[in-house]
């Protein structure tokens, strides 16, 4: 306070404001995050906890630090295909090819990329296993395939 008025300082920013801060003349005054609190750290515990779940259950993808959000919240078919693969062209061309040879109807289906990388979730008219996706599988360009 005494340098801003001395004029040393024009302003003063802080998120740890106190009684003798607030309201004085060119000090700005925001609220402290607070991204250590236990409190914040509960309910960053529970939201990953329920991310990772989602995940692991419905195939979603949601805040990872290196694949794209992907979500398709209603199960529109019998199960679902999930694949990370490489963000290339003509993926989706040649997952939708080997599953149409399989004379099965995609339902619905997302493609979501981050850079390099990619998720694919298409949910299917009818049962598969990896055995009949192996073709998917054993593309170069694909790191993992989940049935759900």
């Amino acid at each position: 306070l005494r340098a801003i008025a001395a004029g040393k300082v024009a302003k003063y920013v802080t998120d740890f404001p106190t009684a003798k801060l607030i309201g004085q003349r060119n000090v700005i005054c925001l609220p402290h995050i607070g991204a250590c609190t236990p409190e914040s750290e509960d309910k960053c515990a529970v939201a990953a906890a329920r991310e990772l779940y989602d995940y692991i259950v419905n195939g979603n993808i949601r805040n990872s630090v290196n694949l794209p959000d992907a979500v398709l919240d209603e199960r529109q078919g019998v199960c679902r295909l999930c694949i990370i693969h490489m963000n290339v062209p003509r993926m989706l061309t040649r997952f939708l090819e080997i599953i149409g040879g399989l004379n099965i109807n995609v339902e619905h289906m997302i493609n979501k990329s981050r850079g390099e990388y990619a998720y694919t979730m298409i949910d299917l008219g009818d049962p598969i296993d990896l055995t009949k996706v192996k073709a998917i599988v054993d593309m170069e360009e694909v790191l993992r395939v989940r049935i759900l």
